[in-house]
């Protein structure tokens, strides 16, 4: 149950359903130019990706010759490198869906996905804490894939709008634009809350 106080009267309270926990931000709070700002009230989510094949999202920031995160199954020795952190952030202009981060530590380095043309990489780094502007190569909107599937998401780029995370035939991760008619499963990725 939500509690208001008097001081929510005429404010704008843009809920959002994670999957797990419905989440409230201010959508009037800091009125200034386009920006995203880090929700100081909201600790990044741990989480495991799956496609709808089960295979585990991996990430290799050390590889720079090739897609850096694919999806693939779980092997020893793999353990942080499947350990991704979604930071949510506030958006001055909000959009469907909400703003997120996402990072992954490997080798004690932190290190952030971007969107590069139709193509993800890895960048070491931590998330900003603000964010200028209305395109980001580290912002996506979390959008729910399709009703009734509570825990499967679809992530648009906010630097390509219309671009999702998606997945090729060998498994990579990379930007694909959302088909008109039909449900396209190499955009679903199902989130596995691990705290």
């Amino acid at each position: 149950m939500a509690c208001w106080s008097s001081t929510d009267i005429g404010k704008t309270m843009v809920p959002f359903w994670d999957g797990c926990t419905l989440l409230f931000y201010d959508s009037l709070t800091d009125l200034e130019s386009d920006h995203w700002k880090n929700l100081p009230h909201s600790n990044p989510r741990q989480v495991v990706f799956r496609n709808y094949s089960k295979l585990m999202l991996v990430a290799y920031p050390e590889n720079e010759q090739c897609c850096q995160a694919k999806f693939e199954h779980h092997l020893i020795g793999q353990g942080e490198r499947v350990k991704f952190f979604l930071h949510y952030y506030r958006d001055t202009n909000p959009k469907s869906g909400l703003p997120v981060v996402f990072r992954v530590e490997v080798n004690r380095k932190h290190y952030l996905l971007c969107a590069a043309d139709r193509t993800v990489v890895l960048k070491e780094g931590e998330p900003p804490k603000n964010i200028m502007g209305r395109k980001s190569e580290y912002i996506f909107y979390q959008k729910l894939f399709s009703a009734g599937i509570p825990n499967a998401f679809k992530f648009e780029s906010s630097l390509q709008e219309g671009l999702y995370l998606a997945f090729d035939e060998n498994n990579s991760l990379y930007l694909k634009k959302e088909g008109q008619s039909e449900i396209d499963e190499t955009m679903r990725v199902n989130t596995e809350l691990l705290n």
